[in-house]
């Protein structure tokens, strides 16, 4: 049986669709866009000049929904001394109104690792983040682990923390630095164990001096205060399904295939061809070619400054000269790629083409765009306060401080902080008595201040004792 050479989509195992979109998102996928080049355009793809990098639907979709940051995030419910510990200064003014609604603005170290966990929740649907502790600055360190470096195992019957963490990084192993995997185990919480591997040698002892960290040997800032083994990892998203988006992957390449031919064409193509029969310029023989053979052309190049007098050649018959448009109609392929680009972001719900109403959503694109915005919310708003809890549980074990490391924190993104604060800001409606009648600042009692209506100056005393 006949089975053709498949060049669709699904071209890619999950982990190395995986490493191509983290290298889309990172603007790092040059070498991506040359091998969709070869394979749009065969043997001319090296023939177009520099390839072009300018347009990238993947990123334009991650940051049109990625708006959780677009205003300072609000915590509300963790001490100030666990936020303070994290690090990063905020504006009196801001914590003030912050405070004034009952939330602390969220610290500048934590607000930038949950960004970049947005960008890798939206375009890859999930990642990580490690949380380490520096003994030095007494302090803890959080970095992201992009989801192609971040392998993860679950229990059938546990959908909602990894039994098995596999990070590939970079260690000093024997003296220099190495690619390792590093392995936490916790499929039985009674035998947590963890491994630096080098594919299958264990290197754990070279890596980390210290020892195995095997069962009871498990780092005790890696317990919670009842002892339950933790990995320093939070996961935010799910891996689960990831072609998701694999569309508008592939649609990236082939945009950036697109616009670097639209180049090339607007570079070398959009000039009118201009033709002469029976004349010759002044002082020259266009009879011959620069190799000194056949008809050629002129054999020089002019500018836009240029002037050329042409002679005829037959007197008695006066020459001919006219032009040819332009083989390259750049402005309809430029239209056409946009329409295309603005496809792939448009089926998948999001309005991106606003030429008809002037560059501004209507209404209800304005409305559909927050709701899609705002989907992915409540992963990050997850994996943002488990963080605070690794990070009290880290700075317990190391006696920095006796935070709850069980603690339930509310966390407010975007809009919903904007209302919240709006809220707060909101002056309170006068209180009204049993008539409907409003009540004057100092009449608790409704009767008309001191002086006025018979009230007494210790009336409103006497009412609230």
């Amino acid at each position: 049986m006949f089975t053709p050479r498949l060049s669709g989509y699904r071209k890619r195992s999950d982990r190395e669709e995986l490493a191509l979109r983290v290298r889309i998102l990172n603007s790092t996928h040059t070498q991506d866009i040359a091998r969709k080049a070869e394979e749009e355009l065969g043997d001319r793809w090296d023939k177009i000049g520099p390839l072009d990098l300018t347009r990238n639907p993947l990123v334009r979709y991650v940051t049109t929904l990625g708006t959780a940051h677009a205003r300072p995030a609000g915590i509300s419910g963790a001490p100030a001394g666990l936020l303070d510990m994290i690090g990063g200064e905020r504006s009196r003014p801001l914590i003030r109104s912050y405070t004034k609604a009952g939330y602390r603005p969220m610290p500048v170290a934590l607000a930038e690792i949950s960004a970049d966990a947005e960008r890798y929740d939206l375009g890859c649907h999930y990642c990580g983040v490690r949380a380490t502790w520096n003994d030095r600055g007494e302090f803890p360190s959080l970095d992201v682990i992009t989801p192609d470096t971040l392998t993860l195992d679950y229990r059938l019957d546990d959908s909602r923390r990894p039994s098995v963490y596999r990070h590939d990084l970079r260690r000093m192993v024997e003296g220099r630095m190495q690619d390792v995997t590093d392995v936490y185990d916790l499929t039985d919480p009674d035998a947590p164990v963890f491994r630096t591997v080098v594919g299958r040698k264990d290197v754990t002892l070279a890596a980390h001096p210290g020892g195995g960290l095997t069962g009871d040997n498990w780092p005790g800032e890696w317990r919670t205060a009842d002892g339950e083994p933790r990995a320093p990892i939070v996961v935010y998203g799910r891996p689960t399904n990831l072609s998701r988006l694999l569309e508008l992957v592939e649609g990236t390449l082939r945009v950036c295939v697109g616009w670097s031919w639209w180049w090339a064409g607007y570079r070398d193509a959009c000039y009118k061809g201009r033709n002469v029969r029976g004349m010759v310029l002044a002082g020259s023989d266009s009879a011959m070619d620069a190799g000194g053979e056949g008809d050629g052309g002129t054999g020089i190049a002019t500018g836009a400054e240029d002037v050329l007098r042409w002679v005829d050649t037959d007197p008695d018959k006066p020459g001919e000269h006219w032009q040819w448009d332009a083989p390259f109609d750049a402005k309809a392929m430029a239209e056409s790629l946009q329409t295309y680009e603005n496809g792939l972001l448009s089926h998948l719900g999001v309005p991106v083409d606003l030429t008809k109403t002037g560059g501004e959503p209507l209404a209800q694109e304005a409305e559909a765009l927050r709701q899609a915005a705002m989907r992915h919310y409540d992963d990050l708003r997850a994996g943002d306060a488990e963080v605070l809890r690794l990070v009290a549980m880290l700075a317990n074990r190391h006696g920095a401080g006796s935070f709850d490391e069980t603690a339930r924190y509310a966390v407010s993104y975007n809009e919903e902080i904007a209302e919240e604060l709006a809220a707060a800001a909101r002056p309170e409606p006068p209180e009204e008595d049993s008539n409907g009648r409003g009540i004057e600042d100092g009449d608790t009692d409704g009767r008309g201040s001191p002086g006025e209506g018979g009230g007494s100056p210790g009336a409103a005393d006497e009412g609230g004792a």
